[in-house]
Parts: structure tokens; C-alpha cells; sequence
């Protein structure tokens, strides 16, 4: 059995998530997450900031939602 664990949709404190980039990545390597997708919306900060504290062992996707104004 694959041991591997995912989380391919979380959002940091620069979209509407509560955690930051620094604690998305500490709770991560925690829970020995091996993909990470950051999906902040309309912007990257997020993920420009999680990658500074990535470890080898886990790889962060940056997914960029545009909000545009009339559809959701």
C-alpha cells in the first residue's frame, strides 16, 4: 500500500486561508505530505513565499485562480 500523502487545494493568509505559507509547509513535512498544491486566489504570493522553506522531500505545484468579477 502507497504510504504517500497529498494535499492538492489549500490556500495561505494571501488568498482566504488562515495559516502562512511558513505554516502550511511546517504542517506538511509533519504529516510527511509529498505534493503540495497552494491555490491561492488571484495571486502567487503565497506560494513564492512557501517554496523559502520547502524541504527536498516535498514538492509544492503554485495553482493561480483568477477571480473575474460576475462569475464564481
Amino acid at each position: 500500500m502507497n504510504s504517500r500523502k497529498d494535499d492538492l487545494h489549500i490556500h495561505s493568509i494571501h488568498s482566504d486561508g488562515s495559516n502562512t505559507p511558513k505554516q502550511i509547509i511546517e504542517i506538511a513535512m509533519s504529516k510527511k505530505v509529498a505534493n503540495l498544491a497552494l491555490t491561492d486566489h488571484d495571486n502567487i504570493e503565497g506560494s513564492k513565499i512557501a517554496v523559502k522553506y520547502n524541504s527536498k522531500n516535498l514538492k509544492i505545484y503554485s495553482v493561480f485562480f483568477l477571480h473575474l468579477q460576475g462569475f464564481h
